[in-house]
């Protein structure tokens, strides 16, 4: 074990590549090493991004992300005089995308109380209302060239209440958060989106807003932090009462992001698609997220049914929506959840449903799900019986649609929120169906058996000086696949011949 350990690593965590851990604390002293607090904030978020990519067992930062912000605390040349700090609660997001559940979250969050709401952009973001559709009266903030640390401590020292959106290496608003705090109280809420994952901000936050009871779980055993379970809210109306078998041909849809889909732990949502396409000769199945260019485990489903799959990498929101809600059925993404998909697909009155694995606790609808393969396309076979058959049965169970609307209602969602912001009253989380696995991702990564080093990451090693360079380059090429190392060969080789 690299003799500079992360304080926070799982007790597991010797069972992983040592390539990359030795990577990681390279990437963590290097970091720590910079003198400039730019360039040493570049540095963290670095490492930052390679351990959201990698699930290694680290979840929090327990040394970095505090010596970082004692440096730009000393650096910080701010005047004795503070701006007025208004009631407003200012929601912070590094990137706001047009599709994904993360945007969404914020979106409903913010509208639930306009009038009373800002949203900072921290990263390079042009306000477009297509991506990021707040109200009228939620004043937006952002810059097409994005903001430093200390431009973002100094709008952030005008409010008293923050809540935290943001990307797990956004270690530039991790400081700014930090600073502002260091100048008055601020009420801070870390609303956990990426809660399987590694993220900045814990350290500068009151409070963890759990959307899952799988990261409340997983924050009490390993992140070591304050946490209060939050929910996640669907748009107020919701059709949470029954739903009808559809008439027509069987339209089974599923969405999320490529790499959800992608198959670990015997888990593989392409079989179970094929399975369910051959079970049900005349079904058609849309599937949102999946990259035929590099998603090579999508090539035999579609080659095998090239007329009743369709496989889109994204859609625009509103012709995502009309997909959603042509389906006779929605299936849950696996290995990964869905998260917030589920919950906003039932409560438009269309049937769900998926396979359990060990990443449940995100919605009380886990148990439209089915153990098993058989059990569900049986299930789906239900639906084409007088009724809907076990499957819809699930779907229109009393208790858990009053389950539902305890854990997804946006009234509720903001009450505990504001109970969150306002009095420091803590919520434990409505009860999980079948059993919370906070190894689940952990797992998943080490059955690959290849570090996910991301072009970025690469990019910024190699633009270091050489005498940096060197020592960091052969770390991360011990942590490289063999893809991988032959890309970066073939990249350098081309840029030399340039």
């Amino acid at each position: 074990m690299p003799s500079n350990a992360w304080s926070s690593r799982a007790p597991d965590a010797e069972a992983m590549p040592e390539a990359l851990l030795s990577f990681v604390d390279a990437l963590r002293s290097h970091a720590l090493s910079r003198q400039d607090a730019d360039s040493a904030a570049k540095a963290a978020w670095a490492c930052g991004r390679l351990l959201w990519s990698n699930q290694v067992g680290v979840y929090r930062d327990d040394v970095l992300e505090p010596a970082l912000l004692s440096r730009w605390e000393s650096a910080w040349p701010l005047s004795d005089k503070l701006p007025p700090c208004g009631g407003r609660i200012l929601h912070v997001i590094s990137t706001p995308y047009a599709a994904g559940g993360h945007t969404r979250l914020l979106e409903k969050l913010a509208a639930m109380s306009p009038e009373h709401s800002d949203v900072l952009v921290t990263r390079p973001f042009g306000h477009d209302g297509k991506v990021l559709r707040v109200p009228s009266s939620t004043r937006v903030i952002c810059s097409e060239q994005g903001y430093g640390v200390v431009a973002l401590a100094e709008m952030i020292l005008g409010y008293g209440k923050v809540l935290l959106h943001i990307h797990p290496d956004d270690i530039d608003t991790s400081l700014a958060v930090g600073l502002a705090r260091s100048r008055r109280p601020i009420r801070v809420i870390f609303v956990n989106h990426a809660d399987h994952a590694f993220s900045f901000g814990f350290h500068s936050s009151d409070v963890v807003a759990e959307v899952s009871v799988f990261g409340f779980q997983l924050s009490a055993e390993k992140r070591r932090v304050s946490s209060s379970f939050l929910g996640i809210p669907v748009p107020s109306g919701a059709n949470y009462e029954v739903c009808q078998p559809r008439a027509g041909a069987l339209h089974l849809v599923s969405a999320g992001s490529s790499l959800k889909f992608r198959p670990a732990e015997d888990l593989s949502f392409p079989v179970l698609a094929m399975a369910l396409l051959e079970r049900f000769p005349d079904a058609r199945m849309t599937i949102v997220g999946p990259n035929l260019r590099n998603n090579w485990w999508w090539y035999l489903p579609q080659l095998r049914y090239p007329r009743r799959l369709r496989l889109y990498p994204v859609l625009p929101y509103a012709e995502y929506l009309a997909v959603v809600r042509a389906a006779s059925l929605y299936l849950d993404s696996l290995p990964m959840t869905g998260g917030t998909v589920l919950p906003e697909v039932r409560a438009q009155g269309i049937p769900v449903s998926g396979l359990m694995t060990g990443a449940t606790g995100y919605t009380p609808l886990d148990a439209t799900k089915y153990p098993d393969l058989s059990a569900l396309l049986d299930g789906v076979a239900g639906l084409m019986v007088t009724g809907g058959g076990d499957l819809l049965a699930r779907n229109n169970d009393a208790a858990l649609l009053a389950a539902s609307v305890s854990n997804h209602d946006g009234n509720a969602v903001w009450q505990r929120l504001m109970d969150i912001l306002e009095s420091g009253k803590l919520f434990a989380p409505i009860a999980a169906i079948g059993k919370v696995d906070t190894g689940f991702y952990e797992r998943q990564w080490r059955q690959h058996g290849v570090a996910k080093i991301d072009r970025e990451v690469i990019a910024y090693v190699l633009a270091l000086p050489s005498e940096e360079r060197a020592p960091l380059m052969m770390k991360m090429w011990r942590a490289m696949g063999w893809r991988q190392r032959c890309r970066l060969l073939f990249r350098r080789l081309a840029a030399a011949l340039r």
